[in-house]
């Protein structure tokens, strides 16, 4: 046989047992707040280490050109002082501009002795 139900002591029961529902339902809803709040400070830190990576490959690149180009301003110098050396200024070309060449290349594509 079934037990007769006290209504308002079965009411404060229920009553008490939704309202620990409900508390939990926040709890689980502030948490998921503390967690997306978490992710997008994650994001955003993200996309400031991204920026500043950017930002120094940027002026890596700009220091590798601003030297390769002091260099091929001095290899250029170089071959006008060898030029105005030469007996045939026909050979010129030919024989000291294809190793400069070469030379540069090797530097730009890491191929050069020495260079890992």
């Amino acid at each position: 046989m079934s037990k007769p139900r006290n209504p308002p002591a079965d009411e404060a029961v229920d009553s008490e047992a939704i309202n620990r529902v409900l508390r939990a339902e926040q709890a689980a809803q502030q948490a998921v707040d503390r967690c997306e709040q978490q992710a997008q400070a994650i994001v955003q830190n993200a996309h400031m280490q991204a920026q500043r990576v950017g930002q120094r490959a940027d002026e890596r690149i700009t220091w590798v050109e601003m030297r390769c180009a002091q260099w091929l301003r001095e290899q250029a110098r170089q071959l006008a002082m060898a030029e105005a050396g030469q007996a045939d200024a026909a050979e010129f070309p030919e024989r000291e501009v294809s190793p400069v060449v070469e030379a540069l290349a090797a530097r730009l594509t890491g191929t050069e002795e020495g260079s890992p």
